[in-house]
């Protein structure tokens, strides 16, 4: 996946789908400083991405899907909280 065609003539809107799935974390700290670049010049950004830790640190509205329904929508610092809820409701481990 290359992010260089929304650099050479930027987009308003960039949609983005697991971009960090089978990625090697050199190649994903360029994307997600790639992503910071586009999304400081202005393009608004929708990313779909199961990596909470850094997409949270991005975005200025989150929205928390589990099993097709919508359970959050509004700041990332209370998207993690409903994650970590949810979490230990099935028993998953510590966030």
């Amino acid at each position: 996946m290359s992010l260089a065609p929304a650099f050479v003539a930027p987009p308003r809107l960039l949609i983005a789908d697991e971009l960090s799935l089978g990625l090697a974390p050199n190649v994903l700290d360029e994307i997600w400083t790639s992503l910071e670049q586009l999304r400081a010049s202005g393009v608004t950004l929708l990313v779909i991405e199961q990596q909470v830790d850094r997409i949270l640190d991005l975005v200025d509205v989150a929205c928390v899907v589990d099993h097709g329904r919508i359970i959050h929508t509004g700041p990332p610092a209370d998207a993690l909280g409903v994650l970590e809820a949810g979490l230990r409701r099935q028993g998953g481990a510590d966030a």
